[in-house]
């Protein structure tokens, strides 16, 4: 039963540790690849970017814009990412300005600089942008971290309690060195032919 438990409990914490991987790969490993992943709180963007969702952004080329494009910037302290929708041009890469709007919004955030430019989202995945949230809320990590003692409790507990069961199951095997069978005083023949034996040598 014990065995079964801790069979069932290992398939379980390997799939659980499969997910971790796969999230920290798509929230934190992508830099590796340059790509910036940044979560959608707003509906400014839908149906294009949904509320929950994550995109994906890479530094891109200002001079390689244009209108339609979507666009990842700073404005007042906050992140932004809205649809280009007017540029104004200059032979100086450094100095070209972007209007961009919400695609759910009425007016425009007016004309975005270079330097406020952080790039342009290449993809998005539905409802991660919930789960990165989450675990950066005090809440979510208190839960992570429970979660891994947890993990690590129960592994402990299981490792100790198989180490019993082998110990108990040794401790019941009889012994051969000790058992009746292979002992030759017990054998009446064996007594019998060495008793006759003798009485024939002191004839």
């Amino acid at each position: 039963m014990l065995k079964k438990i801790k069979k069932i409990y290992n398939a379980i914490t390997t799939a659980i540790l499969a997910g971790v991987l796969v999230l920290l790969l798509l929230l934190v490993g992508v830099r590796l690849i340059g790509l910036k992943p940044y979560a959608v709180l707003s509906g400014s963007m839908e149906p294009k970017y949904h509320v929950g969702s994550i995109i994906y952004v890479k530094e891109a080329d200002p001079a390689e814009l244009k209108v339609g494009d979507p666009l990842t910037f700073t404005k007042s302290g906050a992140t932004v990412t809205h649809e280009i929708i007017y540029i104004i041009g200059s032979n100086d890469p450094e100095k070209i300005l972007f209007e961009t709007q919400g695609l759910t919004n009425n007016v425009s955030d007016g004309y975005i600089p270079v330097s406020s430019i952080i790039g342009k989202p290449v993809f998005t995945i539905p409802y991660l942008g919930y789960v990165s949230v989450f675990f950066q809320t005090p809440i979510g990590l208190f839960g992570a971290i429970c979660f891994i003692i947890m993990t690590l409790m129960i592994s402990l507990t299981l490792e100790l309690l198989a180490d019993k069961s082998k110990k108990a199951e040794k401790s019941q095997k009889p012994s051969v060195l000790h058992g009746e069978e292979d002992d030759p005083a017990s054998d009446p023949e064996d007594n019998t032919l060495t008793t006759h034996i003798n009485k024939e040598e002191k004839q």
